[in-house]
């Protein structure tokens, strides 16, 4: 008997690959020096004709939690993932793409925030992206879970459903972002599906389940002119996944009526003029299988601008979502404020508040480390949150030029109150509080 039947290991990470020699060491050797051992690394070459298959070889030569095959014939990517979904025998699939960087405590951190929450299907962690050169990208504008759901909560995955699909826009994450158990794993991805392979799936695994959110940053996802997003992205694939995804949700899209066919309509203009007006994407730069499939889809496209552009659509700082980044930050801050401010922490020490004016004594060597270059600890109140964020705002801006300044500004304080909260005498004696309040969650 084999030691991989002996053992059913913690965690599959599951890695197709093709052609991938620029980032595939750096790639592999962020998932074996994990801090969690317990796992396998599966990896499929999909018939590479570069030298992917010697440095996967090199790996597997020596390190025995490394599987290595070759397809046959060329299989595309997202069949290529559910090759290594099929080979899996870990208890939860992680899947990674050749090009991203784990964090080395992704797997532990995942897996101890399944094993807490048995109810929770599918969780994601949070990214940065970077480019070819691995630097870092501004990624504020982008889709990000933090945005819909509160960090480190189990929801019902079916009430993602709306969120997600009205319009359709991946909060969730990338590949390389998310864990789920093998046990929901289904059939893996549809092949039918492009560029929303990724949120297909989700969805589909989440209607047996909770998700989750782990807020800590634990992932680099690398974007690069060579990607398979943006191959996608200069090929509107994600106009016939939107039909595509129509067609199969026919019956749970009923609940939206007009409205999502509306919305979505609405969405993909002002994605496409987005990133025209970034010059990510041009009429002349798509890239299409003949002449007159080409037309058609220029023709698509001058449509859906034409419809931004109708709608009173202006770029500024726009995201993928058509709203202006601030204002998309401004709701995410001002979200985690309020869940902290109603916390059962925070509330039960208002009267330690009400008494205390000293600094935070007990905040942790981690905390401190993390916010030492952000604010003194000696000059952190202890009465945070006893007045509306936007009334104490006010009180403390007065001389503002412009919406944009003061939106900054606002952007300024709220980041200024979550870290005194967190800093916070309160915050810190309630921390076995929380806890525990955790651990009875999953029982």
């Amino acid at each position: 008997m084999s030691n991989r039947e002996q053992h059913r290991p913690t965690v599959s990470v599951c890695l197709p690959i093709y052609n991938g020699r620029r980032y595939l060491t750096s790639a592999m050797q962020s998932i074996l020096s994990q801090s969690l051992n317990d796992f396998e690394l599966i990896v499929i070459d999909d018939c590479s004709d570069d030298d992917s298959w010697t440095i996967a070889n090199n790996f597997a030569e020596t390190d025995s939690r490394v599987s290595l095959q070759r397809n046959a014939k060329r299989l595309g990517p997202l069949a290529n993932f559910n090759q290594c979904f099929k080979q899996a025998e870990g208890h939860y699939i992680k899947p990674f793409s050749q090009d991203d960087l784990f964090h080395s405590d992704m797997l532990r951190k995942c897996v101890e925030t399944m094993e807490l929450h048995p109810d929770v299907a599918l969780l994601s962690v949070n990214r940065t992206l970077i480019d070819s050169n691995g630097e870092f990208i501004r990624s504020e504008d982008l889709p990000n879970a933090g945005l819909i759901v509160e960090p480190m909560r189990a929801i019902g995955g079916k009430e993602l459903f709306g969120t997600c699909v009205n319009p359709l826009i991946n909060y969730i994450g990338e590949s390389s972002t998310v864990m789920f158990r093998r046990s929901v794993a289904g059939g893996g991805f549809d092949s039918k599906f492009s560029q929303l392979a990724d949120l297909e799936l989700w969805l589909r695994v989440l209607m047996n389940g909770k998700y989750l959110f782990i807020p800590d940053t634990l992932c680099h996802v690398r974007c690069h002119p060579n990607s398979v997003t943006a191959k996608d992205i200069r090929s509107l694939r994600l106009l016939t996944d939107f039909v595509r995804f129509g067609k199969k949700y026919a019956s749970d899209l009923q609940q939206f009526n007009d409205s999502f066919i509306e919305n979505n309509v609405t969405w993909l203009s002002r994605y496409y003029q987005a990133l025209i007006d970034q010059k990510i994407l041009s009429p002349g730069a798509l890239d299409t299988p003949s002449d007159e499939a080409g037309e058609y889809l220029e023709l698509a496209l001058h449509a859906l601008t034409k419809i931004a552009r109708d709608s009173g659509f202006a770029m500024r700082t726009v995201t993928s979502t058509g709203r202006s980044h601030n204002e998309r930050l401004i709701d995410a801050l001002e979200r985690e404020v309020q869940v902290l401010l109603s916390s059962r922490s925070w509330r039960i020490t208002k009267l330690l508040r009400d008494f205390s004016v000293g600094p935070t004594k007990g905040a942790s060597s981690t905390e401190s480390e993390e916010n030492e270059n952000i604010a003194d600890p000696k000059t952190v109140p202890d009465d945070v949150g006893e007045k509306p964020l936007t009334a104490t705002f006010k009180e403390r801006e007065s001389a503002i030029s412009s919406e944009d300044d003061e939106q900054l500004a606002y952007i300024a304080y709220l980041r200024e109150q979550i870290i005194q909260i967190k800093m916070s005498r309160s915050w810190t004696i309630t921390r076995p509080l929380r806890i525990i309040e955790s651990a009875l969650k999953t029982q």
